[in-house]
């Protein structure tokens, strides 16, 4: 069965289905968890390059912050239930290429995501 699963999470409702699912699953198996969360670039165009800087400071520390808000979250349900979880805070512009090369990194033999609606 399943030995580590990756769960990619963006505090949406889907995702925190899918956080419940994955949790369940892993406790059924034994399986370990590594939860996932991909921040991206920030892109910002100004007129004033000092304005580029600020708005990319402030977006970097409200998307860490966030993200690890939401890792914290995935790391204390997993605690609750006995499994073991690892975070990855990932960055980039293209959130699927992220997920699968931490999957990849990390040797996780399932990927449990959220689908939309």
């Amino acid at each position: 069965m399943f030995k580590h699963i990756l769960l990619p999470t963006d505090g949406s409702p889907a995702s925190e289905a899918a956080v419940r699912a994955a949790l369940s699953l892993a406790a059924e198996t034994g399986a370990k968890i590594t939860a996932v969360h991909v921040l991206p670039d920030a892109h910002v165009f100004s007129y004033a390059p000092e304005i580029e800087d600020a708005a990319r400071q402030v977006f970097a520390r409200d998307g860490t912050t966030h993200a690890d808000k939401l890792l914290a979250d995935v790391a204390e349900a997993s605690a609750a239930r006995g499994i073991g979880c690892d975070c990855v805070l990932a960055r980039g512009d293209r959130p699927h290429r992220k997920i699968l090369e931490t999957a990849l990194a990390r040797r996780c033999d399932l990927i449990a995501t959220a689908s939309w609606g």
